[in-house]
């Protein structure tokens, strides 16, 4: 999966408005490596977790999200921002392979 120019454009904007509005305390963003491989997990605070980890970090972060999300306009939005669709109702190596694609390509 390649990097998306909607998450280079969003993410910089819900950065600072994030940062305006809640005023998070980021501990440990010393630890998160500059380039190469890394894997970052929320968790699950809030439905907000995902902006938290947006602002921590310039790197894109491609996140896991259930497929029940993608429906209508979210669908279009969810793809263009390099979120991973995942079936949590049976195995879903197509999700693992995908998240597995963008980790190797760091």
């Amino acid at each position: 999966m390649k990097k998306s120019m909607l998450y280079s454009i969003v993410r910089p904007i819900v950065s600072i408005l994030f940062k305006i509005v809640y005023r998070p305390k980021y501990i440990g963003l010393s630890n998160i490596p500059k380039k190469g491989k890394v894997i970052l997990a929320g968790n699950h605070k809030n439905n907000l977790d995902c902006i938290y980890l947006m602002s921590s970090t310039k790197r894109q972060i491609h996140f896991l999200a259930k497929k029940e999300l993608w429906k209508g306009p979210k669908k279009i939005i969810f793809s263009n921002l390099g979120l991973i669709p995942v079936d949590r109702s049976k195995k879903n190596p197509e999700a693992v392979n995908t998240a597995l694609e963008c980790l190797n390509n760091e």
